[in-house]
C-alpha cells in the first residue's frame, strides 16, 4: 500500500523569536565544530601533495601525490567526463519521453552557463582531501547597465530644447552553483540524510567592518550592535576567529587583518521555539553574537548539497577516501631516509680519533664535526670508520613496498595489464576492462550517488518550482506539468553496458544461436528491439513500443504531439 507523508507548514512572526534563535545559532555551531580529524588529514595530505614536504621531514618519495593524481583522475573519467555524458533521462509515458530532448537541452545549456563541469573539476580536491563536498544551488540574476542619449524636440520650432542620458538595463537569469568549504560548514551527517532539508545546517563566512556597516543586509541589527561588533572586531580580532582548536586561530591570524575578521553564522534549517511552534524551512543571519535578518526561505527545494565520502562514526563526518595512504606514505619516506643514510655514512666514514691527538686549530676547521667519535687514549691515531651498505637488503624492501602501494587504489595494474607474456587475446582484454570498470566504480560511485546525482535532481527541481510556483520559468519546457522525467548519472551507463555485454556474450553461446534459429520472425524482432534498447540505440521507432489502453502498439511515429485531444493522455 502506498504510504503519503504530508507536513503542514505554518506561518509565525519570526522577529519575536530572536534572541532564541541567536542564542540556539551560537551553540549549535560550538556543538557542530567536529572537523579536527578532517583538518588533521587535509593539513598532512596537503603538504605532501603541493609543497612536496611536511613542517619538518622532508618527503623524499611523495607517494601521496601519486594516489591523489590517479584517483581525481578516476572521478573525473567516470563523473565528469563531458556535458553530453553527464547525465541519464528516463521517462515512462510518451509524451515525457518526446518532452526528454528539450528537457536536456534546457538543462544542458545552464549547466554550460555555469561550467558547472569545470567548477565541480575544481572542487573535487574538497572531496579528494577532505571527505566532503558542499555546494549550494541558486538562481543568480545578473544585470547589463548601459547609456544612452535621448533628445527632446520642441514641436513647434523643431530645435533640441533637452537632452538626458538614461540608464537602461539587460537583464539574464541562470542557476549557479557556489562552493561551500567543508572546514566552514557544520552539520551532522546523519542528521543531513535523514532530513536534509529541515536538519541543522550552519555556514560560516567573514566580512568587514566597512560591509557591516554600509550594508542592507542586516536589518535587524541596530546602530549601536554594529559599532559594538566593530570595536569588539578592532580589539579582539584574532579572538573572533578562535573556535575549540587552536590551530584554526594560529592559522587564520597570520593572513587576515583585523578589519575583515567578523564572523558571520549562516543557518538554514528547521526550528522549534521554546512555545511549541516550529518554524520551517527559515533562514536566520548571526553577525557577532547578535540574530542579523531572519526570513522563510523563497523556495522549498533543498538547495544546499552535502556529500561525505565515508561517515566517521566519531565525528559524524565525512574521511578523506585517500587517508589510508598516509601510513603508506610515512613507511615508503622513512624508509628512503634510512637507504640515504646509510649511503651517506658508507661514502662519508667517520674519524675516530684519540683525545688530544687533534689540536683545537683542526678540530675547528673540520668539516666532519657531526662525525667525530673522541675517545680518551693517546696511544692510538686517527682512523676512519665505514659501516657496511645494506643496500643489498634494502632495495628489495623498497621495491616490495613501492608496487604495492602503486596499486591501493586498485586502478594502475588493471589499466596497464600484464605485459609480461605475449599479446592478450580479445577475451583476455574484455576481463581486464572489465576488471577496471568494477574497481573503479567501488570508488566512484558514491561520488557520483552521493554528490553529482543531487546536484543534478536539484538542478531539475528548482527549475520546475520557479516555473510552477512562482511563475519565474528560465525554459519554457518547465511550464509544462505533465511532463515526468526522472534523471540519473552515468554511473547508469555501466549498469547498461554490462547487461549489453552479458547479452552479447550470451548470443555468442551455441544454445543461444540455435534458440535464435527457432525464433520465429516476430519473436526475432521482438529480440532484436529488445537488445536495441539495452544498447541506448537512438532509433526510437525500433526501440519504443507503446501500448494504449485497448492493448494496441502504439509507435512515436503514430502519434501527433500537438494532438490535445484524450488520445495522448491514454498512451499508457
Amino acid at each position: 500500500m502506498e504510504e503519503i507523508t504530508t507536513t503542514k507548514e505554518q506561518w509565525y512572526d519570526l522577529t519575536k523569536y530572536r534572541d532564541e534563535i541567536a542564542s540556539f545559532v551560537k551553540s549549535k555551531k560550538t556543538d557542530l565544530d567536529m572537523t579536527s580529524k578532517m583538518s588533521r588529514n587535509y593539513d598532512v595530505l596537503y603538504s605532501n601533495i603541493y609543497a612536496g614536504s611536511e613542517t619538518e621531514n622532508i618527503q623524499r618519495y611523495p607517494h601521496a601525490t601519486e594516489v591523489y593524481k590517479t584517483y581525481k583522475t578516476a572521478l573525473v573519467s567516470s563523473c565528469l567526463s563531458g556535458y553530453s555524458a553527464l547525465c541519464v533521462y528516463n521517462a515512462t509515458d510518451t509524451h515525457s519521453v518526446m518532452s526528454i530532448p528539450k528537457v536536456k537541452d534546457a538543462l544542458t545549456k545552464q549547466y554550460k552557463k555555469s561550467t558547472l563541469i569545470e567548477l565541480l573539476t575544481f572542487y573535487l580536491d574538497d572531496f579528494i582531501l577532505k571527505g566532503e563536498q558542499i555546494a549550494f544551488v541558486k538562481c543568480k540574476t545578473n544585470e547589463e547597465l548601459y547609456r544612452t542619449k535621448e533628445t527632446l524636440i520642441d514641436a513647434e520650432t523643431n530645435e533640441p530644447v533637452a537632452q538626458f542620458k538614461m540608464i537602461k538595463g539587460l537583464e539574464y537569469r541562470n542557476i549557479e552553483v557556489e562552493r561551500i568549504d567543508p572546514l566552514d560548514f557544520f552539520v551532522d551527517a546523519y542528521d543531513y540524510f535523514r532530513d536534509p532539508r529541515g536538519c541543522v545546517k550552519i555556514i560560516r563566512s567573514y566580512i568587514t567592518a566597512k560591509h557591516l556597516l554600509t550594508s542592507n543586509e542586516y536589518p535587524l541589527l541596530t546602530k549601536e550592535e554594529r559599532d559594538l561588533i566593530v570595536d569588539y572586531s578592532a580589539k579582539n580580532g584574532d579572538r573572533m576567529f578562535s573556535t575549540i582548536f587552536n590551530w584554526r586561530a594560529r592559522d587564520v591570524q597570520k593572513s587576515i587583518t583585523n578589519q575583515g575578521n567578523i564572523e558571520v553564522l549562516t543557518f538554514i534549517g528547521d526550528y522549534i521555539t521554546s512555545d511549541n511552534k516550529v518554524l520551517s524551512n527559515i533562514t536566520a543571519t548571526v553577525v557577532g553574537g547578535f540574530l542579523a535578518n531572519v526570513k522563510y526561505n523563497q523556495v522549498n527545494t533543498n538547495r544546499i548539497i552535502y556529500a561525505p565520502y565515508v561517515i566517521d562514526k566519531d565525528t559524524h563526518r565525512g574521511i578523506s577516501p585517500i587517508a589510508s595512504c598516509l601510513p603508506v606514505n610515512t613507511l615508503i619516506n622513512r624508509a628512503c631516509d634510512m637507504l640515504l643514510t646509510a649511503l651517506d655514512n658508507s661514502c662519508n666514514p667517520w674519524i675516530i680519533y684519540a683525545k688530544g691527538s687533534i689540536n683545537g686549530q683542526q678540530d675547528m676547521k673540520s668539516r666532519r664535526k657531526k662525525r667525530e667519535l673522541e675517545y680518551i687514549d693517546t696511544a692510538d691515531k686517527p682512523g676512519f670508520y665505514v659501516p657496511p651498505f645494506n643496500g643489498q637488503l634494502a632495495m628489495p624492501f623498497l621495491e616490495t613496498i613501492l608496487q604495492q602501494s602503486k596499486n591501493i587504489l586498485g586502478l594502475n595494474n588493471y589499466t596497464t595489464g600484464d605485459t609480461s607474456g605475449a599479446v592478450r587475446t580479445v577475451g583476455e582484454t574484455a576481463v581486464l576492462n572489465q576488471n577496471i570498470n568494477s574497481r573503479q566504480r567501488i570508488e566512484t560511485d558514491p561520488y557520483s550517488y552521493n554528490f553529482l546525482l543531487p546536484l543534478l535532481n536539484t538542478y531539475y527541481a528548482l527549475n520546475r518550482e520557479l516555473a510552477l510556483v512562482h511563475n519565474k520559468p528560465l525554459d519554457d519546457i518547465f511550464m509544462d506539468e505533465t511532463i515526468n522525467i526522472d534523471i540519473s548519472t552515468n554511473a547508469s551507463r555501466a549498469d547498461k553496458a554490462g547487461e549489453f555485454n552479458r547479452l552479447t556474450q550470451m548470443l555468442q553461446l551455441p544454445i543461444a544461436q540455435m534458440m535464435f534459429s527457432n525464433f520465429t520472425p516476430e519473436q526475432n524482432t521482438l529480440a532484436i528491439r529488445y537488445l536495441l534498447d539495452k544498447a541506448e540505440v537512438g532509433d526510437l521507432d525500433n526501440i519504443l513500443q507503446l501500448k494504449d489502453s485497448v492493448g494496441n502498439t502504439q509507435f512515436p511515429t503514430d502519434i501527433d504531439m500537438n494532438d490535445n485531444s484524450n488520445n495522448r493522455n491514454n498512451i499508457q
